[in-house]
């Protein structure tokens, strides 16, 4: 029996259904492993990085430069994602909320800790801390290493979030 142009017509459309699908299929595939991709590279394995030359101008906000100013503590330049972040420095952060309420007020830690500062509000602030300024945006954090002259601890410094003068202090020891 010969094909007839009625079948023919009808496999010619079910081979370009097929094909689009086949297209489809391929073209999320890509995007999938493009943005899963992206995601793992947003996170930061490499702890080990070298930050020993780097001064309080280092410091990054998803890659970026953000201006420091000031003396005191340095910055470090490595860049985790925030759920990363909570993790490692779960018991060295200090959060600050919309009225620039901190939790916890009052902390103590050893120098050359790093501590992060957590802005959980919706305003981009400006945080000092021993005279150093951090430009923090909204619901972004900063990492900030603790490191004095043991000669100078213990020591207590205070955070000024804003136009809140010593909404946080913390105590660095030897």
């Amino acid at each position: 029996m010969e094909p007839t142009q009625q079948n023919m017509d009808g496999n010619n459309k079910n081979m370009t259904t097929t094909v689009v699908i086949v297209i489809l299929i391929i073209v999320a595939g890509i995007i999938f492993f493009a943005m899963r991709k992206d995601t793992d590279g947003n996170k930061n394995d490499d702890q080990s990085a070298d930050t020993s030359s780097m001064t309080e101008t280092d410091q990054t906000k998803g890659g970026s430069p953000v201006g420091a100013t000031g003396t005191g503590a340095t910055v470090g330049a490595v860049r985790q994602a925030y759920a990363d972040a909570l993790v490692t420095y779960k018991n060295s952060r200090i959060q600050f909320g919309e009225t620039c309420n901190a939790t916890p007020l009052a902390s103590t830690y050893k120098s050359g800790t790093t501590i992060l500062i957590d802005n959980r509000s919706k305003t981009a602030r400006t945080f000092s801390l021993n005279n150093t300024k951090y430009s923090i945006g909204s619901y972004d954090y900063a990492l900030v290493p603790l490191s004095y002259d043991a000669s100078l601890l213990p020591r207590t410094v205070s955070i000024d979030c804003g136009s809140h003068f010593n909404a946080a202090t913390v105590t660095i020891q030897r």
